[in-house]
């Protein structure tokens, strides 16, 4: 079991202070402390809403939260288009449970069109990040075996190019 979080309330003041200035990691962090009631009472809403800022702001963490908020219906209505749009996002920032969600909602047509090959994309995305477990490995094969050997080297060749656009996104 995890260690309990104690904030202090000058630590929460100090937080607020930066959120309310802009910074993306604070709002993420006041984000966190209000969806799980850390220091703070609990408040989806709230959790959103700073979420929201920081995620705007490319936050990937924030991104994906949003993403589970989501396709959860926490503080919001369900809405797998939007999970959908901020999964994406983080998993193009190399979220790695963001890419394998991505992955399944291509997968299933979860709040995008039903896409095998995207799904196979992401898939593989993941798995070079080390995101490798017996759920995501039964996956891959099913989707891998509705591809043809064309699609399946089309598909490494995006995946290629996505790696080459992220190394030079990181080096910049």
């Amino acid at each position: 079991m995890g260690k309990a979080v104690k904030i202090s309330k000058e630590q929460i003041e100090l937080i607020q202070r930066e959120a309310d200035k802009g910074n993306a990691r604070a709002q993420g962090t006041l984000g966190w402390m209000y969806l799980k009631g850390k220091g703070l009472a609990r408040d989806h809403g709230k959790a959103f809403e700073w979420y929201k800022k920081a995620a705007e702001q490319g936050e990937v963490m924030a991104q994906n939260c949003l993403r589970i908020m989501y396709q959860k219906g926490i503080g919001v209505a369900r809405d797998f288009g939007k999970a959908a749009e901020w999964a994406m996002k983080a998993a193009d920032s190399g979220h790695v449970q963001a890419q394998v969600t991505l992955a399944t909602f291509y997968e299933k047509g979860m709040g995008v069109a039903k896409d095998p090959f995207m799904a196979h994309v992401w898939l593989t995305i993941a798995n070079e990040y080390g995101y490798r477990n017996w759920l995501q490995s039964i996956m891959h094969t099913v989707v891998k075996k509705g591809l043809t050997k064309r699609e399946l080297q089309d598909a490494q060749r995006f995946v290629m190019n996505w790696q080459e656009k992220r190394r030079r996104k990181l080096a910049d």
